[in-house]
């Protein structure tokens, strides 16, 4: 279990990355409550960790990438986020700028509550995520932006064939998701809606759905309130082979 706690600078970030032509796999050690392949803690900054596959993470409250404290700018890229018992990434709502770029997520949760198990997790402030593969989290939601964000943009994504919804903006109590920016992603094959909110407590402000391809969602394309939707688009995606992931 790796804990990253340290910082490089703007001009001088740390990376970590494949060496080229290869790809290492970080699994979760054991021996905990909850075995996490790699967190990103306090004091962790200007960090760029790419190429690689994290896998395994083990217990009731686990995240193959958890993000937390003060961790705050951070590229998380070309990586491959697998079989999690509980979720593929997790940031707490005190992180901030943690990009995930051009990375797959997959067959992550399912051993926990139903709804509460996701591929991807976010809370937080000026996130990022971008061109990615996000698939097949049997119990949960795609990416769920809940319940206390402010600025994340979810853009040029791959959502499909997740247990739950797509995509989840919501609030509980007094916290809740402004500025969210859902932009041009294929949103497809869902068990409940493609894109949906859910406000237990108050109602975000300033979210954007737009032009987004919504397509075969169980439940129905869209149930979104306390957001602009525009431009949406209701097409077949023609994936090549949607099972294997292509």
């Amino acid at each position: 279990n790796l804990v990253m706690t340290r910082a490089g600078t703007s001009a001088a970030p740390i990376t970590i990355r494949n060496y080229p032509g290869e790809r290492p796999v970080i699994a979760a050690a054991t021996g905990k409550t909850d075995n996490m392949p790699l967190q990103l803690g306090s004091g962790a900054a200007y960090l760029r960790i790419h190429g690689l596959t994290l896998q395994g993470a083990t217990g009731p409250s686990t995240a193959n990438i958890y993000a937390w404290g003060s961790a705050h700018d951070i590229d998380l890229a070309f990586l491959e986020v697998r079989n999690s018992a509980r979720q593929g990434f997790f940031s707490d709502k005190t992180t901030a700028r943690i990009q995930i770029r051009s990375s797959n997520f997959h067959d992550n949760g399912g051993r926990g509550p139903v709804q509460r198990d996701h591929n991807i997790y976010v809370e937080g402030s000026g996130h990022l995520i971008a061109s990615s593969l996000i698939r097949n989290a049997p119990n949960g939601y795609g990416v769920q932006i809940y319940p206390s964000s402010q600025n994340v943009m979810l853009v040029g994504n791959t959502i499909t064939a997740n247990g739950r919804n797509g995509v989840l903006i919501g609030s509980d109590g007094t916290t809740t998701t402004t500025g969210a920016r859902i932009v041009g992603n294929i949103i497809t094959a869902n068990g409940e809606y493609g894109i949906a909110s859910y406000w237990g407590g108050a109602t975000g402000s300033n979210n954007v759905v737009s032009n987004n391809l919504v397509w075969g969602n169980t439940a129905g394309n869209l149930s979104v309130a306390g957001a602009s939707v525009q431009a949406t688009l209701n097409a077949n995606p023609l994936f090549v082979n949607p099972s294997a992931g292509d």
